[in-house]
């Protein structure tokens, strides 16, 4: 794994490049690294249905909209002993599992572009047009698979190109 793209209450984010590429001009991914626990069945339920969506969409990706959808490219799953980091401060002894989800790398989030823009002034119309455009597109294919996004914010709206 290389560096840490974030965190939030549901995994961590890593840039990754694909199993047995070391160029630097590879392609770079983005693995999701959630724990499960299989005491408490905690998050493996919500990691089964994310898990199921990604994989409708990636399916549906030649349908109008779905390029501006991030794509699944794999998962597989880690157990580790209890002397990891993650393990220590629950206080837990036995192995922890976790489920990694492989897709496409985003350049950045919304709001961190938002708030790190270097062009000064307001943001151009056209620009804003585009952005809005991206979205509705977006967020019309994963409707139009019958699936409706609970969490949609400026942190969650992700971009390959701004």
């Amino acid at each position: 794994m290389f560096s840490d793209r974030g965190a939030g209450g549901y995994g961590k984010v890593f840039q990754v490049r694909p199993k047995g590429t070391s160029d630097c001009n590879s392609p770079k991914m983005a693995a999701k690294k959630i724990r499960l626990d299989v005491q408490t069945m905690k998050g493996i339920v919500e990691t089964l249905a994310e898990f199921k969506i990604i994989k409708k969409l990636t399916a549906l990706r030649n349908r109008p909209g779905g390029d501006k959808v991030i794509a699944y490219r794999g998962n597989w799953l880690e157990m580790n002993s209890s002397d990891d980091n993650d393990t220590k401060d629950s206080g837990s002894s036995s192995l922890q599992l976790y489920f990694y989800l492989l897709m496409d790398e985003c350049y950045m989030d919304l709001f961190s572009w938002l708030t790190t823009k270097t062009e000064p002034g307001p943001i151009p119309y056209k620009k804003l047009l585009d952005i809005i455009q991206q979205m509705v597109c977006g967020l019309s294919f994963i409707h139009g698979a019958g699936i409706i996004h609970l969490d949609i914010n400026v942190c969650n709206d992700q971009y390959v190109q701004l």
